[in-house]
């Protein structure tokens, strides 16, 4: 897969390294052919005036290397691996660094390649997209000097490390590195295939490869869990495999790998890591700033309109909670009247309040304030001949999150004198409800609203038990039953 310079592409004499220091990146197809210095983007190395890699920080100073005598370009093809080129004439260099390993050929023009006829050979697996004039140049005079088949595989693209041991002349050992890419037709894996001379024991490289890559993981800037950080750890730990059947490859399996891209270079994913990092900051900071908030609004509840109260329902066969606001709770978190109050109706369905309050302090503001939320969720809603009660056992509030299963709670109350109209609204005041809702308006605004979304169920004490009488409510017949206990208790008043 070489991508041919532009020079090349457009038929003229070869330009200087100078002039090509910073080139257009190329689609990438693994290997490209550079001049030194020049740049094809994140995706391939930069070498440098000996036609070796340009080394970064992130390399380290312990760079291993290896001569290497065969280059080949394997892929999957209906599931089974296939050449898709390559030569056992390619001749380069193999360094493995402590990010990456490169490999570089500088005679990829003066071999006989084996996929294909050598026009598709010689720009390795490109097809027809150079013309024929093109191609045939470079098996036909024009030689490449100067210039290096180069690629490199950055630690986070490699998903396994394959090996085979030295079979004879027509086997050399050899190593296969497996990447991927994200296609628009899938995930597409790619092989690149280095043979060795037979001095070379391809176990160990494979094993030394591996290990580095265990150890950039666990250094690097990618978060790991715990499991993924147990797996690593066993790679740098890895032990040598044993020998393969002939003609077969061990394999090391990377548990984390990341498709080839622009994206996934260790530099950004170091950027994407400290981006994290940063947002991660922010959350914890709003996350402490709510909580603040929440717990300044409970130590203050009482002052809002409608006034609130958080407490934790008491343990079962306790007494029942009394609240400051004129209401009892049990265990169940089932609200009851005060003996000094009657029953209208109970009922348990989603509700939603609003509560005014300083922004910026979270405590309420009665003349100054913006409205909040008070409560969101699911609770009881309680009307007495003297009180409208809600109480949030499951959503947020003004005070914090309430859970099913935990024991806080909230109730907020409304004198039924302060009710100003009960109504159905078309237009739904709750996020991801479709109305309409039944809202209860007070005469003052400072008091807020009551929301209504939904009834699931109303109780009803009978023979001395609440009994629940299932089913979604009529919001309509309530709100007429409603408006009618409000009217017919505030003229009893």
């Amino acid at each position: 897969m070489l991508i041919l310079p532009d020079s090349l592409l457009a038929g003229k004499e070869a330009m200087s390294a100078e002039s090509h220091a910073t080139s257009k990146p190329s689609n990438y197809r693994v290997f490209a052919v550079l001049r030194p210095g020049e740049r094809a983007g994140d995706l391939h190395p930069v070498l440098n005036a000996g036609m070796e890699p340009t080394w970064e920080a992130a390399d380290g100073e312990s760079i291993r290397s290896y001569e290497v005598h065969g280059i080949f370009l394997r892929e999957l093809r209906d599931g089974k691996l296939s050449l898709r080129n390559g030569s056992s004439h390619l001749t380069g260099q193999l360094w493995v660094s402590g990010q990456r390993i490169v490999v570089v050929s500088k005679n990829y023009d003066k071999v006989t390649w084996d996929a294909g006829n050598n026009t598709n050979a010689a720009i390795w697996g490109l097809g027809f997209e150079i013309t024929d004039h093109i191609a045939s140049k470079v098996y036909h005079g024009l030689k490449s000097h100067g210039k290096g088949m180069t690629t490199h595989l950055y630690f986070p693209w490699i998903a396994s490390v394959m090996w085979s041991p030295d079979g004879g002349r027509k086997s050399p050992p050899s190593i296969r590195f497996e990447i991927r890419r994200s296609l628009t037709t899938g995930v597409k894996p790619y092989f690149i295939e280095l043979q060795f001379s037979s001095r070379i024991n391809t176990s160990q490289v494979a094993q030394d490869i591996v290990r580095s890559i265990g150890r950039w993981y666990l250094a690097g800037p990618v978060e790991l869990d715990e499991e993924r950080r147990a797996k690593m750890g066993e790679l740098v730990a890895a032990s040598a495999l044993a020998n393969p059947p002939e003609g077969r490859f061990a394999s090391y399996k990377i548990p984390l790998s990341h498709f080839t891209s622009e994206s996934t270079t260790p530099t950004a994913l170091l950027a994407k890591a400290s981006g994290n990092a940063v947002k991660k900051a922010l959350m914890k900071a709003q996350v402490a700033r709510q909580l603040e908030k929440a717990t300044a609004f409970r130590e203050h509840s009482a002052e809002g309109l409608p006034p609130s109260d958080f407490f934790d329902v008491p343990p079962l066969g306790s007494k029942r909670y009394e609240s400051p606001l004129g209401v009892l709770v049990e265990s169940t978190k089932r609200l009851w009247t005060r003996p000094s109050e009657t029953l209208q109706f109970h009922g348990w369905g989603q509700l939603r309040g609003f509560v005014l309050v300083d922004p910026i302090k979270g405590i309420p503001d009665k003349d100054n304030g913006t409205f909040i939320p008070l409560c969101q969720g699911i609770g009881q809603l309680l009307l007495t001949n003297k009180n409208i009660f809600i109480a949030i056992t499951k959503g947020s509030s003004a005070g914090g999150r309430l859970s099913p299963d935990g024991r806080a709670m909230m109730v907020a109350s409304m004198p039924l004198a302060e009710v100003a109209h009960i109504e159905m609204s078309e237009v739904t005041n709750v996020p991801g409800h479709v109305g309409p809702d039944l809202v209860i308006r007070p005469k003052n605004k400072m008091w807020g609203e009551i929301w209504v979304s939904s009834v699931g169920a109303e109780l009803k004490l009978r023979d001395g038990q609440w009994i629940a009488e299932r089913g979604e409510g009529d919001l309509e017949e309530i709100m007429d039953r409603l408006s009618s206990i409000c009217r017919q208790d505030v003229l009893n008043a």
